[in-house]
């Protein structure tokens, strides 16, 4: 009886895992800046001597910022109420936007009203950006998660940018 109860739940779907947002990068600084173009991030301190920056999803050997980044796009440099980011994988339309939850906020990618793929960003931070886009060399779309969160009254704020992967599994 317990396998039939079993498989009558895989089959109404009970039993099914969604799959998760695989992190790629996690990086947090106060004065942190990011900028994206196909195939490539970078973020860093231009405002710190030496322009110090990393590009997290290439190597962790740190950087030095380029002096013109006017054809990349600048992330996560406002926040806006519902950040959401629409692509397409493998034909299908899906969104990467924002739940929030009790615990905090949730990265969801959607095709429709199915979710994918999903994961926790961890902390309770404000979500100011979400980019679904090429953002590596590697094969397959990122999810770049620009946020902020306040340290104390007296404390400049600190900004953040997670990275996911789209695993294999979402599509």
């Amino acid at each position: 009886m317990i396998s039939g109860l079993f498989a009558l739940l895989v089959v109404c779907g009970v039993a099914r895992a969604t799959p998760p947002l695989v992190p790629a990068a996690d990086v947090a600084e106060v004065g942190l800046h990011a900028w994206w173009r196909s195939g490539e991030l970078v973020m860093g301190l231009p405002d710190r001597e030496g322009r110090p920056g990393l590009r997290p999803l290439d190597s962790l050997v740190p950087v030095v910022l380029p002096d013109d980044l006017h054809e990349w796009a600048a992330v996560g440099e406002t926040c806006v109420t519902r950040p959401e980011s629409g692509g397409e994988i493998d034909g299908q339309r899906v969104l990467a936007k924002v739940r929030a939850t009790a615990q905090g906020p949730v990265i969801e990618l959607l095709a429709g009203d199915q979710v994918l793929a999903e994961n926790a960003l961890g902390r309770p931070a404000q979500v100011c950006e979400v980019l679904l886009v090429q953002a590596d060399k590697l094969p397959g779309l990122e999810v770049i998660v620009a946020w902020r969160m306040e340290l104390g009254p007296d404390q400049p704020g600190l900004r953040g940018l997670t990275v996911y992967r789209v695993p294999e599994t979402a599509r």
